[in-house]
């Protein structure tokens, strides 16, 4: 799946994230009905505007990126670089001695000094939506975007 699950897309909804900003939306589609419980059920839908008031905005990885800013200066880091740090996600394979431990995706905040690689901020994720999603949710938190 590269877009945010229903809770991700109601969180980031719940920190403040424009819906417009969204590339897919979470259609409403029915009620499930299920040992006397009711529960809306919704269906992932690539649609430009929500049809109704009951759908959820989504975000895919794409979308999600667009929001970041290009380069953040935190306040909290005594010797920023004069042109920031810049967003990136990168895919890692892990391996070792012909043994595979999987492939990780980091989605950090950089920059790079004579050639060295200053990270500032990075999530370490198995999926890249979970890394960028978590990204974002850090800069919605500390006010950045």
């Amino acid at each position: 799946m590269n877009y945010t699950t229903l809770e991700q897309s109601k969180k980031l909804l719940e920190l403040g994230l424009n819906p417009k900003s969204a590339d897919m939306w979470y259609q409403h589609t029915g009620i499930s009905i299920k040992d006397g419980s009711q529960k809306p059920i919704y269906f992932p839908m690539i649609i430009r505007d929500n049809e109704s008031d009951d759908d959820i905005p989504c975000w895919t990885v794409g979308a999600l990126l667009e929001i970041m800013p290009d380069e953040i200066y935190p306040k909290d880091y005594k010797d920023i670089p004069f042109w920031g740090f810049s967003p990136g996600l990168h895919k890692v394979h892990h391996s070792y001695d012909g043994m595979d431990f999987g492939t990780s995706y980091y989605m950090r905040y950089t920059s790079e000094d004579d050639g060295d690689d200053r990270v500032y901020k990075e999530f370490e994720e198995d999926t890249p939506i979970k890394a960028v999603y978590k990204m974002v949710v850090w800069l919605l938190e500390n006010k950045i975007i």
